[in-house]
């Protein structure tokens, strides 16, 4: 059977411990629950998040305002 990129795209893969979708929000958070973790950060994904990772460029520093970069700094102080 061969590639099917209409599948691919629809198909949404389950986490290996719960049942959420990886597009789904909230899901960072049950999953700290579930291991009886910490929470840092709840990032957003956003378009400047993906491109600044093609561009292998911190996020902070393409679009230092976005809520994305935001959580980013908010997990960092919460580990130091």
């Amino acid at each position: 059977m061969g590639f099917n990129a209409a599948s691919a795209l629809t198909t949404k893969p389950q986490l290996e411990t719960g049942s959420r979708s990886p597009d789904s929000t909230g899901g960072a958070r049950a999953e700290a629950e579930t291991l009886g973790v910490p929470l840092l950060a709840e990032i957003p994904i956003e378009i400047a998040h993906r491109q600044a990772g093609h561009d292998c460029a911190p996020l902070t520093a393409v679009d230092g305002t976005s809520a994305a970069a935001e959580a980013f700094r908010a997990a960092a102080k919460a580990l130091f």
